[in-house]
């Protein structure tokens, strides 16, 4: 018996050594591992819903180890920590531009300096159509800069090509890629078993990285806008808005798309495009099973939905894609502000981006439209009815940040600041959840941190 009690000691005393060693083992991976970047006095907001009010973020590597308050964080300082003091501005993490052409605005940039081109530029050819490989890469380059200036530290293209897609791989390999890059296939038909097969193969070899994916496709559904006036039918029919594609087949192709588990973006912005688009995807959840992955079908343009078709985004999971600057620069859309609102209110997920080079690049652009009202007009904007038309600055950013990240299913990476994160991150010239909204489109971005390292530091 003696002998039995004195095993059970043995054991309980090695059991506890082993918890106690685990338990020192953790506190010393943060506490005395090399802590090699701090961001402190700030106005942390962690884009997170579990997450609490923080005024500093500690990144080991290209990853946040910690986020907390300045004290538990800046004693974590070592003698080769950089230490970036915010002044009280707030901290985000990196923007997420959910839709651009990226080749196109760098060529842009390139061409004579554009960092937005002309609108009626864009309805025109594409500059990328007839560039070399070379000016292409020069292009990235240009766009990733830029990006970097701005704070974003990752993009939806959602013009890309196969070309496009080797050439992004071709930078990623090198480790010349400094962004994060989600590729939507941008399709034109015929819409064949031919062209599953080619995007099957694609989509395997370029499937899930951390700085450059696909997985994706976007199908334009509208007619161009100086179609015939014949060609704009329907009772929802808006000009530039007639179907591109005729629903039997469009409800064939997305079912064949959808049961490969690809994720599908529909350009719509129209009321009839906006609802053509969603019948497709209701036709593909009747007829296929799941993808393993789950489905986020996407809506670009979401805003131009008819106020019946808002509560479907809800109901199926489609992700509603807004460009909110592209909507206050161009020609109002009836019911556009009340449609972000009533989308923002539901449970649909909602993802921001900028439409460029059609519009600014400027994340900070995109929020103010979305929190001061879109396509209002400055009477309306300081009218108490004006509420109703607005989302909530939090709101907005989250759909720059983690709604972005969702939408191409990094969730569980990037998006959020909290431990285990990629660390990319944007520190502001103000605290923007303490300044009037009006002031949104003149904050500059001081800093950008991309997978760990300052890529971009503001000059006075």
């Amino acid at each position: 018996m003696a002998a039995r009690l004195t095993t059970y000691l043995v054991v309980g005393i090695v059991a506890a050594t082993l918890i106690a060693g685990l338990i020192v083992g953790a506190q010393r991976d943060d506490n005395e591992g090399p802590v090699d970047l701090i961001v402190h006095n700030a106005n942390v907001y962690t884009a997170d819903e579990n997450g609490a009010p923080a005024e500093a973020v500690a990144i080991r590597g290209n990853h946040i180890l910690r986020v907390g308050s300045n004290r538990e964080i800046y004693r974590l300082r070592q003698a080769q920590t950089t230490v970036i003091d915010a002044g009280g501005a707030t901290v985000l993490p990196g923007f997420n531009d959910a839709n651009v052409r990226l080749v196109e605005g760098g060529l842009a940039i390139l061409k004579d300096g554009r960092h937005n081109s002309d609108p009626a530029d864009a309805a025109g050819e594409s500059p990328a159509g007839s560039a070399t490989r070379a000016e292409r890469l020069d292009a990235v380059q240009a766009a990733v800069t830029e990006a970097h200036r701005l704070g974003i530290t990752s993009v939806h293209d959602v013009g890309a090509t196969p070309e496009d897609i080797e050439m992004y791989d071709e930078l990623r390999r090198a480790g010349d890629l400094a962004l994060r890059v989600y590729a939507a296939l941008e399709l034109e038909g015929p819409f064949d078993e031919s062209l599953l097969t080619r995007l099957a193969a694609l989509w395997k070899d370029f499937s899930d990285d951390p700085r450059f994916k696909t997985g994706a496709v976007i199908l334009e559904l509208a007619a161009k806008a100086d179609a015939p006036a014949e060609d704009v039918r329907g009772p929802f029919a808006q000009p530039g808005s007639a179907p591109a594609m005729e629903a039997d087949e469009l409800n064939r192709f997305v079912r064949l798309l959808d049961a490969q588990g690809w994720q599908i973006l529909a350009e719509a912005h129209g009321q009839a495009t906006v609802r053509l688009a969603l019948d497709a995807y209701l036709h593909a959840e009747r007829s296929n099973q799941a993808p393993e992955r789950g489905r986020r079908h996407r809506i670009e343009g979401a805003e131009a939905a008819s106020g019946a078709d808002l509560p479907r985004f809800a109901e199926l999971g489609v992700i509603a894609s807004i460009q909110p600057g592209q909507v206050d620069d161009g020609p109002a859309r009836p019911g556009a502000e009340r449609s972000l609102a009533a989308l923002d209110s539901s449970d649909t997920p909602l993802v921001l981006g900028s439409g460029w080079p059609s519009a600014p690049l400027d994340p900070m652009v995109g929020l103010e439209a979305a929190v001061t009202g879109l396509a209002m007009s400055e009477e309306l904007k300081t009218s108490v009815a004006a509420a109703e038309h607005r989302v909530s600055l939090e709101a907005a950013v989250n759909a720059y940040t983690s709604g972005g990240a969702y939408a191409s299913f990094d969730e569980q990476r990037k998006g959020t600041l909290r431990p285990g994160m990629l660390a990319d991150i944007v520190v502001l010239s103000d605290d923007i959840f303490a300044a009037p909204s009006s002031r949104l489109g003149s904050t500059a971005v001081a800093i950008t941190i991309f997978d760990g390292k300052v890529v971009y530091r503001r000059h006075e």
